[in-house]
């Protein structure tokens, strides 16, 4: 094998980076370039969106997920003034005032530093998941949105699958806006009850 002779002191007489070396490149990498994408039938997709949404009114599986209390009715449906908030501070008394606030709450203390080398990537925090707002259009709220942890904000017409069941478990309490439903009943079809 290739030795590193030009070196002094420990470096002298190693194996250079070879892939059969300790220390060396792997022998056949993942490639970037491979298309590793995973296509899904339309029909399919549909009813898995379908699916998350009907998940995201059961009381027990949003109470599983959130700490919600027992005398909310889901699914939260809010007024079209709602998108019109610009403020942090004022987002946060309109979900207090909906007694969501607890949930909030909960997530901001589960802002974890990631173990192991994802640090190094980009990855430095794991977040618990909050609530999710759907809006009819991209609105003054998501600016009062993007600062509160684990709350996403998403328009109607871009919901999928894992916005409703994030890592696979259904379950997410949702609140929309009434003109947000309706945009969502004539884009994607009747969600069912």
């Amino acid at each position: 094998m290739p030795r590193l002779n030009n070196r002094r002191g420990r470096l002298y007489g190693r194996v250079a980076g070879i892939p059969r070396a300790v220390g060396g490149p792997r022998a056949h990498p993942p490639k970037a370039e491979a298309n590793r994408k995973e296509r899904i039938n339309k029909k399919e997709k549909k009813a898995a969106l379908n699916s998350a949404i009907a998940s995201s009114i059961r009381f027990d599986l949003v109470s599983a997920r959130h700490i919600i209390e027992k005398d909310i009715s889901l699914p939260i449906i809010i007024e079209d003034k709602f998108e019109e908030i610009a403020k942090t501070q004022d987002l946060n008394k309109v979900l207090e005032n909906l007694k969501i606030k607890a949930d909030l709450d909960n997530a901001k203390d589960k802002v974890r530093r990631r173990a192991g080398k994802g640090k190094m990537r980009g990855r430095l925090k794991k977040q618990k998941k909050s609530i999710l707002i759907v809006t009819a259009k991209n609105a003054e709220v998501f600016k009062a949105a993007r600062n509160l942890p684990g709350v996403e904000i998403c328009v109607a017409r871009n919901l999928n699958t894992e916005l409703f069941a994030p890592g696979a478990v259904p379950g997410r309490l949702t609140l929309w806006s009434e003109s947000a439903l309706k945009a969502f009943e004539e884009k994607k079809g009747k969600v069912k009850k």
